[in-house]
């Protein structure tokens, strides 16, 4: 890459724009990001060099006349792929350099250090905040998705409205946590990862990858295509290992063994991350769930997880096509009323959905997360709490972009007047389509409390609902080893400890939200088992 100019002075950037631009935004209770490309047309591809800033103080407005609190040289391009055919507000791309042109990686607007970010704008959502409350979900429910904020946005002295700062989903400890996988890990246990693939429309990711043996119901073969390593830098050993591993994952799917835990689809696939995934996707009857944006990963010596998830901008009522509004019905039935889409669902879904370990642990942990993170309170809670973030910020995005009361494609019908209107629809579609799965959500749920009640039993738990910490009162008479492990509603050991008569404190801060069950055993005594219910 050829020498970059320095660092400019964010003083320089502020002082560059136009009264115009100035008069539109003084100030603000979010960050406010400049880009300045000097002239430079801001393609889809590939990035070209501008000029940036942030002004992020914390616990304090911002002006537009402070100085920077960050400021470097970016290489910038446009993103996504239906959103720039139809909306004139636009999502960036971009990469932080130093002056030798060099990946500059900081920590921005309180997320982990890195160096490739997002600018999202939310047009055609009038909330502005479906992805920001789809990966907020995700993130309490255990499942990584990316950390988002709200910033206003200058591109070349015009204001640009309300944009969503996001990390872009890439291989990194803060991110998609996986091993590193070099051009020399050819063999052995270093090629079995870290590997990141996804389902999507092919784009600047150049559509290599693993095409799929099986047709889906329409007739099409997907390809899964390569995101890291990079299809420019994966070596061949890697792409056939990685297809290998994908090809016996699908061949065991239409075994007829295929629930069989030894020889199916459960020997290549981790059933926990595709249950959440799962569910996400159908909380919001995401249309374009499980078959677009749908990314896998696989770490070295493991399986296939399912993650993280991206794009929920025509979710939770805000797609007007394919049953996307909704609140009945499955999303992950999307090929069998519209079949002619030319993005099918793969044919995974089917046979998970048919096998009675995957729909039992699916009703386990459903409920579970319905008296937790999926509460209809606490996901009104965070709706109220994300809108209110954008009070101010929102008055300036939609004089910029007067959309409010009016279509914007695939807005449903009817189309709220106000943003107040918006916020009440999305809360209505969620208390319908909660009450939907509610009735219909397969299979069920086998994990119980024992029943052996007695002086067996004599011991306490509290708080219950639990925050940050379990208390476990024991009898002081108990002899003998005494062994607690709190399980999830998979049956998995989550927090394995050695107990003692009398008081014990168990930390929960390393563990999500949700139902758990506390196992004691003693070899002199049995002690019941008891749900624990971890709330925040």
């Amino acid at each position: 890459m050829p020498t970059r100019t320095i660092c400019i002075l964010a003083a320089i950037l502020f002082h560059t724009f136009s009264g115009k631009a100035q008069d539109s935004l003084k100030s603000s209770n979010i960050p406010i990001v400049i880009i300045n490309s000097e002239g430079i047309n801001i393609p889809d591809e590939p990035k070209v060099l501008a000029k940036f800033a942030i002004v992020d103080h914390l616990n304090k407005r911002n002006y537009i006349s402070d100085t920077a609190t960050f400021k470097c040289n970016i290489l910038i391009e446009r993103r996504g792929s239906s959103s720039q055919a139809f909306f004139p507000q636009i999502s960036y791309s971009l990469k932080l350099i130093d002056s030798t042109g060099n990946d500059l990686n900081k920590s921005l607007m309180g997320m982990p250090e890195e160096h490739d970010w997002i600018l999202y704008a939310p047009y055609n959502d009038k909330t502005c905040l479906r992805n920001c409350l789809s990966y907020l979900i995700s993130n309490r429910m255990g499942m990584y998705a990316s950390r988002t904020k709200f910033c206003e946005l200058y591109v070349n002295n015009e204001y640009q409205g309300l944009y969503v700062w996001m990390e872009k989903i890439k291989r990194d400890k803060n991110r998609v946590d996986i091993a590193r996988l070099d051009t020399a890990d050819l063999i052995g246990d270093e090629l079995t990862g870290g590997y990141i693939f996804k389902i999507d429309k092919v784009t600047s990711a150049g559509g290599d990858g693993c095409r799929s043996q099986y047709r889906t119901s329409n007739g099409i073969q997907l390809v899964y295509q390569y995101e890291y390593p990079h299809f420019n830098d994966i070596r061949n050993a890697q792409k056939k290992y990685l297809c290998s591993y994908i090809d016996s994952f699908e061949n065991s799917l239409v075994s007829p063994q295929f629930a069989n835990p030894q020889k199916g689809y459960r020997k290549y696939a981790d059933i926990n991350t595709f249950i959440d995934y799962f569910i996400l996707n159908e909380i919001c009857r995401n249309v374009d769930g499980y078959r677009l944006s749908t990314f896998i990963y696989k770490d070295k010596n493991d399986k296939l997880k399912i993650g993280p998830p991206w794009d929920y901008n025509l979710a939770w009522w805000n797609a007007n096509y394919c049953q996307g509004s909704w609140e009945t019905g499955w999303a992950w039935q999307f090929n069998s009323y519209c079949g002619g889409d030319p993005f099918p669902v793969p044919i995974w879904w089917d046979r998970m959905m048919s096998d009675s370990v995957f729909v039992n642990a699916l009703n386990c942990r459903y409920t579970s997360l319905r008296q937790t993170v999926l509460r209809e309170t606490q996901l009104f809670e965070w709706i109220d709490s994300l809108a209110q973030i954008t009070d101010e910020a929102r008055t300036r995005h939609f004089k910029r972009w007067p959309i409010l009361g009016s279509y914007v494609w695939p807005n449903p019908s009817p189309i709220p007047n106000t943003y107040s209107e918006e916020i009440t629809a999305i809360k209505n579609f969620i208390t319908r389509r909660l009450h939907w799965l509610d009735l219909n959500m397969p299979g069920s749920c086998r994990i119980t409390e024992t029943q052996d009640f007695g002086e067996s039993d004599q011991y306490e738990i509290y708080p219950n609902p639990a925050d940050k910490n379990l208390n476990i009162a024991l009898p002081k008479y108990i002899e003998g080893q005494i062994k607690m492990q709190l399980m999830n509603v998979y049956g998995t050991p989550i927090i394995t400890e050695q107990l003692e008569p009398g008081y014990n404190n168990i930390s929960l801060t390393s563990i999500p939200p949700g139902i758990y069950y506390l196992v004691i055993n003693n070899s002199k005594i049995n002690l019941r088992t008891k749900k624990v219910v971890v709330s925040r």
